[in-house]
């Protein structure tokens, strides 16, 4: 109800298919509404995190050619520019569900943290969104009475994967206060109390949680930099994850069991590949060292307005459309 509310407020402003509405609020409850509301009007939604920079958001919005903004009280003030949407909750429960999506509109643009370059906008489909969600779920076996967490910097494509797969399975969804991020032993006694059953946390900050005990888990994922320590003993199953923003959140995954001197990334997920291959994009053999090629049905559609750069990273091989 509170998405419709919203997308129908949205609909109303003229917001539909091809428009990009970025989100600028608090951490909470409320934005997965939003984001929903957002996607039900066939938009595409840019997530931006409150701890962003003035300077970078605005940047953002000039490039991205955002439409709109969702916003809350606290943060109406740092969009300019633009028409601004404070979200709401419904004033009454007469809401008629109405969804405009199709599978191949963008469901969302993220810019990544620009730490190869200039920051670029990536477009991933609704189709792409369903691969991460339909793997993810008969991975781990998501089901109606899974508690899962919204842990992840709104800004960071994790969110993503915590969101929509628990949404979609029917899982319920914890959005983890903001006091309690960082401080170890609070966030165990949360889950605890709270009987978390499925979980995401930033490499080190698993590493750190690994160190508590933990009796509500049953799945721990973890992933955005190298795992370096495995701590056994638990009665969870801890999974490393690795994967680019440009192919959709998730490209392979590894279950852990026990420590090594290296932590493998995995192997692909559902209906992606990954290949290794030399600077002419032929396949290299074993051991050998290259450059890391991925293609399948997470791939996102490339970048927001640089086609020239979208030419560059997502290109046609003897494997098919990939990502470099």
């Amino acid at each position: 109800q509170w998405a419709q509310y919203n997308a129908d407020r949205l609909i109303e402003l003229g917001i539909g298919k091809g428009d990009i509405v970025c989100l600028l609020l608090e951490n909470g409850i409320s934005l997965i509404p939003a984001v929903l509301g957002i996607c039900m009007t066939g938009a595409a939604y840019l997530p931006l995190d409150v701890e962003t920079p003035d300077g970078r958001i605005a940047t953002i919005l000039e490039s991205s050619g955002c439409v709109c903004a969702v916003v809350d009280e606290k943060n109406s003030s740092r969009i300019e520019g633009i028409r601004c949407l404070k979200f709401e909750q419904p004033k009454d429960d007469e809401v008629v569900f109405n969804s405009k999506v199709s599978i191949e509109d963008v469901a969302y643009v993220i810019y990544t943290s620009g730490s190869t370059g200039i920051p670029k906008g990536v477009q991933v489909s609704h189709n792409s969104l369903r691969n991460l969600v339909d793997w993810h779920i008969r991975k781990f076996g998501i089901t109606e009475s899974d508690i899962t967490t919204h842990y992840a910097g709104f800004g960071f494509d994790a969110t993503v994967w915590e969101i929509f797969p628990s949404l979609a399975a029917g899982a319920s969804i914890h959005c983890i206060p903001d006091n309690i991020r960082i401080d170890i032993k609070a966030l165990r006694d949360y889950y605890e109390e709270n009987e978390i059953t499925v979980s995401f946390l930033p490499t080190p900050i698993c590493e750190q949680f690994m160190k508590q005990e933990n009796h509500s888990l049953r799945i721990l994922l973890t992933g955005g930099d190298k795992l370096n320590s495995f701590v056994s003993g638990h009665t969870y199953r801890l999974f490393n994850n690795y994967g680019p923003t440009e192919n959709t959140v998730v490209t392979t995954c590894y279950e852990v069991k026990e420590q090594t001197a290296n932590i493998p990334i995995g192997r692909p997920i559902d209906n992606v590949q990954v290949f290794v291959a030399d600077s002419n994009g032929k396949l290299l053999p074993l051991h050998a060292r290259g450059e890391l090629l991925i293609c399948g049905n997470s791939l996102a559609d490339g970048y927001l307005n640089n086609e020239e750069q979208t030419s560059r990273s997502f290109v046609e091989t003897e494997f098919g459309r990939t990502y470099r």
